[in-house]
Formats: structure tokens, sequence, C-alpha cells
């Protein structure tokens, strides 16, 4: 994990960048059981840059599939109920591990992402797509007014 790391951005690869959250929740146990906080940092400065960037949804919560750049800015639109449930886990768990109150933050706005994925007929919703009226990210974008 160190050798593919990206010391600039967190995460590791390069673009297409995916969250990768078996790999930070890796991080952070294996934190906890050797107490080496090199790990930690990578984990942390990985879910930091991921909230910051375009990746997270700042208006509706949850995380988009992957970001299309390595600076985790251009998200590819689409939005998957397992990448949220995968995200939850990691979030929490930071939180659980570092006690920093901004992951706890992330997993409850996670949480209201979630309530997004169901449906009256108590049905799942799997995935938000990526484009509107063939329009790739049209239901992601808003003009100022609209937010």
């Amino acid at each position: 994990l160190q050798k593919q790391y990206d010391l600039q951005n967190g995460g590791f690869e390069p673009a297409p960048k995916f969250p990768t959250p078996h790999r930070l929740s890796f991080l952070a146990r294996w934190t906890a059981i050797t107490g080496d906080s090199t790990w930690a940092s990578m984990a942390e400065h990985t879910l930091l840059s991921m909230r910051a960037g375009g990746i997270w949804d700042h208006v509706g919560y949850g995380f988009h599939r992957y970001s299309t750049d390595s600076q985790w800015l251009l998200p590819h639109f689409e939005k998957m109920l397992y990448d949220q449930g995968l995200a939850l886990w990691t979030f929490s768990l930071g939180y659980k591990v570092t006690g920093n109150s901004n992951y706890k933050d992330m997993a409850e706005k996670i949480l209201k992402c979630l309530e997004e994925c169901f449906e009256e007929e108590g049905l799942y919703v799997s995935a938000f797509n990526a484009d509107t009226d063939h329009e790739e990210g049209a239901t992601y974008i808003w003009t100022y007014s609209e937010i």
C-alpha cells in the first residue's frame, strides 16, 4: 500500500480513483494493532481528501462511484447503494479508531443519503444513475439559485 499511495492526493491509484474502503479499513485496523501512526495518516489523508473533493455529494450527501481525476474533484456521477454502505462502515471505523468527530459527522450524512435509497413500497434503490435525459451528471448539477 505504501508503494501505491498517492502522497499528494491520498488514495492508491491514479485516475480514475476509487475510494477503496477495504484498504482504508485495513489501515485503520493495522494502526490499532501496531500503534504505528504512519498507516493512520495514509487513511486519514485519503478520507479527508475524498470528503473535500467532488466525489462527495456536498448537497445530497453520499459518495459518487469514483473520481475521474487524481485529485478527487470530478466524479463519475453514479451513486451505488453498496458504496454508501462501505463508506458508512469506513467512516464509522475511522471515528472509532481516531475519535475524530468529523468522521462521525460523515457517517451521519451518509445515513441521510441512504434514506434516499428506500422507496415507499419497501424496496431498495441499488443505484442512482449518472445521467439524466442522456446527459452525464445532469442529476447532480445545479445552478447557484437552485442550491
